[in-house]
């Protein structure tokens, strides 16, 4: 549930070094002119892009702009009764679930846009890592769409470029049954017939006990 959160956070942060540093920038773009490469990553440092969950409150302020929306997650398993183990005497329940997040980039230069992809691929490439070892079991990089002005902007003859990048994620979702301090002990759950103790206090209800039966009828 949170690959959005977690994507936001290492492009927010780990594209700074590209910022920073022209010779890293163009590492990313082998082939390319150096003239167009100070060109484009001037406009980056002069424009510093926005990074932010795509539903996050308040309203972005100018371009660039990359927003992480999370899509879907869909269960490995669907059967929610499976013991993953018992550790340190609570008994641990879980699935594996696979998450999938768009990020999407927009910018008023198509160049821009088609730099900022090329930073998006190599700030995850270098954050695998990172991502495994928060409980990640695999990073997934699932493409990319085309390249274009946004249609939704172009009524308001913004001239936004926009594209879309799609990353996929398997994490573990794994909880102990019982929770600290045994408070689910605490409590009475009664779902099935055998989950309900016995009461002799109880007074039993009136016709209790009565013998009783059904007699057949002929239609």
């Amino acid at each position: 549930m949170l690959l959005d959160l977690h994507i936001v956070h290492a492009l927010a942060n780990g594209w700074v070094p590209y910022r920073d540093n022209l010779a890293a920038f163009s590492e990313l773009f082998p082939g390319v002119s150096a003239a167009m490469l100070s060109d484009w990553h001037a406009a980056l440092v002069a424009e510093t892009p926005v990074f932010r969950a795509a539903f996050a409150a308040g309203t972005p302020e100018g371009y660039p702009l990359i927003s992480v929306e999370l899509m879907s997650e869909t269960p490995s398993d669907r059967y929610m009764s499976k013991s993953r183990g018992i550790v340190d005497g609570r008994q641990i329940l879980g699935f594996s679930a696979r998450q999938v997040a768009e990020v999407t980039i927009q910018s008023k230069r198509d160049e821009v846009t088609r730099a900022l992809s090329r930073v998006v691929q190599a700030v995850m490439l270098r954050a695998t890592s990172s991502f495994l070892r928060s409980g990640y079991v695999e990073i997934q990089y699932d493409g990319s769409g085309e390249m274009g002005l946004d249609e939704l902007l172009i009524a308001e003859d913004l001239g936004i470029h926009t594209r879309r990048l799609t990353y996929a994620a398997v994490v573990d979702l794994e909880v102990p049954e019982q929770l600290p301090g045994d408070l689910v002990g605490s409590t009475s759950w009664y779902v099935q017939i055998d989950d309900v103790p016995e009461d002799l206090a109880r007074a039993p209800a009136v016709g209790a006990g009565v013998p009783g039966g059904v007699t057949p009828v002929e239609d």
